[in-house]
């Protein structure tokens, strides 16, 4: 399940810090979910919800937010290191599950399962935005492509094997 990248995606200097480590998106999105609806029952029944889970809705929205900042202008390093954080994931949530049916805590086990299926498909759509990633920071280096349409003068793609940045042709 888990490939290693190429090997000059990886071999660049590290990100800098960042306040919060890469997680999968699809289980920060799922748990947001989660405590919403509590808040959500909480109001429904006239309570107030308790601070501390208005307190992990904030930091949990927060790191949504910054993680989708993050992927929305990802380079191929940082999605090799979102890539390389989905496997360790998977891998703990696949020995959780194993654990937990060994254990016989099926109700346990079923719900770590969906949140390794969270992670896998989060884990495909990481490949998915790391070959596009890839393409797009490849197209950087390449002199741009001026199309006709947009310019009204003929000039080739800068290499016949390279695709070209322009979508229109």
């Amino acid at each position: 399940m888990c490939r290693p990248l190429r090997q000059r995606e990886t071999e660049a200097s590290p990100s800098p810090p960042s306040p919060y480590k890469l997680h999968s998106i699809n289980l920060l999105a799922y748990d947001k979910q989660i405590l919403e609806s509590k808040i959500l029952g909480c109001r429904r029944s006239q309570r107030d919800p308790p601070l501390d889970l208005l307190q992990q809705h904030r930091e949990l929205s927060q790191r949504l937010q910054w993680q989708a900042a993050q992927m929305e202008r990802a380079t191929p390093i940082l999605l090799a290191e979102y890539d390389s954080a989905l496997c360790r994931l998977a891998e703990g949530l696949g020995e959780s599950v194993k654990r937990l049916s060994i254990q016989g805590d099926t109700e346990a086990a079923k719900v770590t399962c969906e949140r390794l299926k969270m992670v896998e498909n989060g884990e495909l759509e990481a490949k998915q935005q790391a070959e596009l990633g890839r393409r797009k920071w490849e197209g950087a280096e390449l002199a741009p492509h001026m199309c006709s349409r947009r310019t009204g003068i003929q000039t080739p793609p800068p290499s016949s094997q390279a695709q070209s940045p322009c979508t229109c042709c």
